[in-house]
């Protein structure tokens, strides 16, 4: 198993005993996130698979762009300087 991770295939490796667990964490660190940024992020990932690689990379920078501007970001930064944890409203 340790291969996988020396060779940079993947991050992370759990036993099975262990994969529910992890999961829940995993999907737990990501609904902490931002709403507006993870709804991106996802559309990014769908769009990855079948777009050209200079299309997909004017897609990320407009996702920026438009995450930048929002609410969420603002409060991210803030709770970044105040030492907090952000606490996002979504749409």
């Amino acid at each position: 198993m340790k291969d996988y991770l020396k060779e940079a295939y993947t991050d992370l490796l759990v036993e099975m005993d262990a994969l529910k667990a992890e999961t829940q964490k995993l999907a737990r660190s990501i609904a902490d996130n931002s709403p507006v940024a993870v709804s991106m992020i996802k559309k990014a990932i769908r769009q990855a698979r079948t777009a050209e690689i200079s299309a997909h990379f004017d897609l990320l920078a407009a996702f920026q762009g438009i995450t930048q501007r929002t609410e969420e970001h603002v409060e991210g930064v803030r709770a970044l300087k105040e030492k907090r944890q952000p606490h996002f409203k979504g749409y």
